[in-house]
């Protein structure tokens, strides 16, 4: 598997939209940077206009919501240091089974496709 197309992923109300087939707004995800272009078409034919912009948003900030997950568990799977000099290593503390860390492994997951 090759993986998602790389962030950041931006939305940004100000660029040109279109109007699918139905006349509808159709907002658009696109890839920043050198080699940029587009990631989606977020479309309001089925949802009201204000829901597909807030629905481009949340795929805009895919990736990074992705990476700041697997940190998160990264860290729970590794001994950490407070201080930074790596003296006070300290397993986590965080329990794993908490609902809150189970959604965020669950979202990991399913971004991953496992």
């Amino acid at each position: 598997m090759a993986g998602h197309t790389p962030g950041p992923w931006m939305f940004d109300s100000q660029l040109p939209r279109q109007s699918g087939k139905g006349g509808e707004q159709v907002f658009k995800v696109v890839r920043n940077g050198k080699h940029g272009g587009l990631v989606a078409d977020v479309s309001a034919w089925w949802f009201s206009t204000e829901q597909a912009q807030e629905n481009a948003r949340l795929i805009a900030a895919a990736p990074d919501l992705l990476a700041a997950c697997e940190g998160l568990l990264w860290k729970l799977n590794h001994q950490h240091s407070e201080s930074g000099k790596g003296d006070d290593c300290k397993p986590a503390t965080v329990d794993r089974k908490d609902a809150a860390v189970r959604a965020v492994i669950t979202a990991v997951r399913k971004a991953r496709g496992e």
